[in-house]
């Protein structure tokens, strides 16, 4: 072989060797490529799955979790309570079966507790001095006897001296002067004239007397004008008063009168009235005018004044926890109606504006459910009911704040979810 012919077939196996380089670099380049998307796809489909799996189960965890921390934190209500036999009777529950009956509507105005006239009366100084009380605890409220001593008024040391030492020397001087008259009427040395002056001095002197003794010599006495009870002290210990000046105020207490004030808009009311409701500013019980013996005294057909106002006066006696003076809520009781569901106050729970009452299952008596209601009118001690009861229902008017207690369940604290 010749030398040509050698070059010629390593140029040959050359060109082969160099092709057969570039298909393998070829072939390895795509099935590099093949394998970096089927990665990349792997990679997706991972990410995928580590996403679904991130948000789905972490939701649906976090989800309970919070409705267990609401169910936690907050009380709640449930509609139906179960109360023992045994509940009930320590918590003085009372069950009233509610029908339809006549209830009368209220016009609801303020007003105020007064002693009428005649009941209670000033004890005012009969002479000028300092007020020296009969007792040390002498205060409002203290009860009194008709002619009971109160007080003594003693006028010594002063200038013009004391007035019962003064009203004595008369009354012996008047006295005295009287008897002489007498021997010298009787010898006719003065006229039956004269004598019958004197006489009328002498009862001028002991009426005088009279009025001023009674202290025992500490000085004028002021005694009580009626029995009932001390309602102000107005002159203090030791002060120094005039004839005339008030020391203490007493009242028989026995009737009292109601004065509600209706406004002037409604003054057509007035003929319509009968009775009234009314609670004091200083008692929470409601009192019905009927069950006190009271009356409507009288109204007003005039306004008194600018304040636009007309009183309408109610008398009543005093159950022994009114004060006069005292200010009032009044129900002015006025037309009937007939056929209305009406529930005592007392049978009301209120929560955030909303009422609600609980009435009890006829078949399981220790059973109770919470029903809400709509309010109508109030004449003060009853609650028309437009809604949520019905007639013959069993509802719960007294004791209903206990099983309002009992209805509310709370969740015990320190249980947590562990995440």
């Amino acid at each position: 072989m010749t030398t040509i012919q050698r070059l010629q077939r390593a140029t040959t196996w050359m060109w082969v060797a160099l092709l057969g380089f570039c298909l393998a670099a070829c072939n390895a380049h795509d099935h590099a490529k093949e394998g970096h998307q089927h990665a990349e796809e792997t990679h997706n489909h991972q990410e995928e799955n580590h996403n679904h799996d991130a948000e789905e189960p972490h939701g649906h965890e976090g989800h309970d979790h919070e409705a267990d921390e609401d169910n936690h934190r907050f009380k709640t209500h449930v509609e139906d309570v179960h109360f023992t036999r045994e509940q009930a009777q320590a918590a003085q529950l009372k069950v009233e079966v509610i029908h339809a009956a006549p209830f009368s509507s209220a016009l609801k105005v303020s007003g105020q507790i007064e002693a009428p006239l005649g009941e209670e009366c000033d004890v005012v100084a009969r002479s000028t001095g300092t007020v020296h009380f009969a007792r040390h605890d002498m205060s409002e409220g203290t009860a009194v006897k008709a002619g009971q001593l109160l007080a003594t008024i003693s006028a010594r040391n002063m200038q013009d001296g004391d007035p019962a030492q003064k009203a004595k020397i008369a009354y012996d001087t008047a006295r005295k002067d009287y008897e002489r008259a007498k021997a010298l009427a009787a010898d006719q040395i003065i006229s039956a004239k004269e004598l019958e002056q004197r006489r009328a001095a002498l009862q001028l002197a002991r009426a005088s007397w009279e009025a001023l003794r009674g202290a025992g010599g500490k000085g004028v006495s002021v005694t009580s004008p009626l029995g009932g009870y001390v309602k102000s002290v107005i002159a203090r210990e030791g002060s120094f008063v005039s004839v005339g000046d008030p020391i203490l105020t007493i009242t028989q207490n026995r009737r009292l009168q109601l004065r509600a004030d209706v406004p002037e808009c409604r003054y057509g009311l007035l003929k319509q009235v009968r009775t009234a409701h009314f609670r004091a500013s200083s008692d929470q019980t409601v009192y019905e005018l009927d069950d006190l013996h009271g009356r409507l005294h009288s109204y007003a057909r005039t306004l008194n004044g600018t304040d636009g106002y007309l009183p309408i006066i109610f008398s009543f006696d005093n159950v022994g926890d009114l004060v006069a003076g005292s200010y009032a809520e009044v129900w002015l009781i006025t037309r009937e109606r007939q056929d209305v569901l009406s529930l005592p106050q007392s049978a009301l729970i209120e929560e955030q504006g909303t009422y609600y009452i609980f009435i009890q299952h006829h078949e399981q008596p220790e059973e109770y459910h919470r029903q809400e209601v709509m309010l109508g009118e109030s004449n003060g001690s009853r609650v028309e009911i437009k809604s949520g009861l019905k007639d013959g229902d069993h509802v719960v008017t007294r004791g209903a704040y206990q099983l309002k207690l009992a209805s509310v369940t709370t969740m015990p604290e320190g249980h947590n979810h562990n995440h």
